[in-house]
């Protein structure tokens, strides 16, 4: 997990907008989800689903979600440069509840 981490940081331009951000966020995400998934043998998470998994309504169970991958993340995130870490984890609690990215 860690070469996976220190491969794909979650990254934008400064001058990126909010949408954009939060687009960026959401696919890391998505991409980091299906490479755990990969790696236990488990079926990729279809993108096309998202939406109906994630956008109808089901905002709690989002969060929860969300928060179980950040708390996974944390443990795995070692050796990766801390400001980078504390960028996304500020980007990605805001994006779950809704503030400005």
């Amino acid at each position: 997990m860690r070469e996976y981490l220190n491969k794909n940081p979650l990254t934008f331009p400064a001058s990126a907008s909010g949408q954009i951000k939060r687009e960026t966020i959401i696919l890391w995400l998505f991409n980091f989800h299906n490479h755990v998934n990969q790696s236990l043998g488990r079926q990729p998470f279809a993108f096309d689903l998202l939406e109906l998994e994630y956008g109808q309504g089901r905002f709690d169970e989002a969060v929860a979600h969300a928060k179980q991958i950040v708390s996974e993340l944390d443990k795995l995130w070692v050796g990766v440069l801390s400001r980078e870490w504390r960028m996304s984890i500020t980007y990605l609690c805001n994006l779950i509840n809704g503030g400005p990215l």
